[in-house]
């Protein structure tokens, strides 16, 4: 199946506007209002995201309006490759294979990761008095000290929240609502849960799945609001990739959709009849 990494570069002065629209002005910085203002920027990176699975590349039933939006919006890069790979050179803006970050990807127990050398996009920025963030995964190793998660200073970002790599290479037992039948396909054998971790720290192992991608939504959230009203002269750089597209995980009955797609919609489980 062909996939299409889902990278989004966003200007976030147009956000604002939106934002503006329906609150207080004060969530404005005031320097953003003048013409010649540096902007924020927002990058979503969304890899294993099948291209057909969204409305503007042509899906049938799936409506996705807010993405539709910003691809309409922004930009959209339909050829790269694995995790690892794409990741190096969206934040170095080289080929993959410069850095070593090729042909495959880094795993749990991997040594290494994206070299100390290279000058990320963030490094970049924040030498120009960008505040800078990264949230969801990493994906570019850990190493036996961490040095290799993006916490470290050489990597440019401020501050770090996720998880260092793929949830499908950890345990993963996906379990349908309210005591329901339980599998695991992900690669449970010989290694250990998924760690959250708050910059070099782990919070939480194993993670929650199911309610991981409301955290990170919430976390970015957050930074973008925080940045809004503070009364730093500095923009902001966030870069969130998403996790949840590697394997599924079910959600909440709570959650639950009417769908339309037939068996396949949330109604076909007698657990979560709404």
């Amino acid at each position: 199946m062909k996939y299409l990494c889902f990278l989004v570069f966003f200007i976030f002065s147009r956000f604002q506007f939106s934002i503006h629209s329906s609150t207080d002005e004060t969530i404005l910085p005031k320097d953003e209002k003048e013409e010649n203002s540096p902007p924020n920027i927002i990058l979503f990176l969304a890899d294993d995201l099948g291209y057909g699975d969204l409305s503007f590349s042509g899906h049938p039933t799936s409506r996705t309006p807010n993405i539709d939006a910003l691809a309409e919006e922004g930009r959209v890069f339909h050829s790269f490759l694995l995790c690892s790979p794409s990741r190096s050179s969206i934040l170095t803006g080289r080929y993959q294979i410069r850095s070593g970050t090729y042909p495959g990807t880094y795993v749990p127990n991997s040594y290494l990761g994206l070299p100390h050398n290279e000058t990320t996009i963030a490094k970049l920025l924040k030498g120009k008095g960008y505040r800078t963030q990264i949230i969801g995964k990493w994906h570019l190793g850990v190493g036996a000290k961490r040095e290799y998660l993006p916490s470290n200073p050489v990597y440019g970002f401020d501050d770090y929240f996720g998880v260092p790599y793929s949830h499908d290479m950890c345990p993963c037992i996906t379990c349908f609502p309210n005591n329901g039948s339980c599998f695991d396909n992900c690669w449970g054998e010989g290694y250990v849960s998924c760690p959250l971790f708050s910059n070099s720290e782990i919070i939480e192992q194993p993670v929650s799945l199911p309610s991981l991608s409301r955290r990170l939504l919430g976390k970015a959230a957050k930074f973008i609001i925080e940045s809004g009203n503070s009364n730093l002269s500095s923009c902001f750089m966030l870069f969130i990739t998403f996790i949840i597209l590697s394997f599924p995980h079910l959600n909440s009955c709570q959650r639950a959709p009417e769908g339309r797609l037939g068996t396949h919609s949330w109604n076909s489980i007698p657990q979560c009849k709404l």
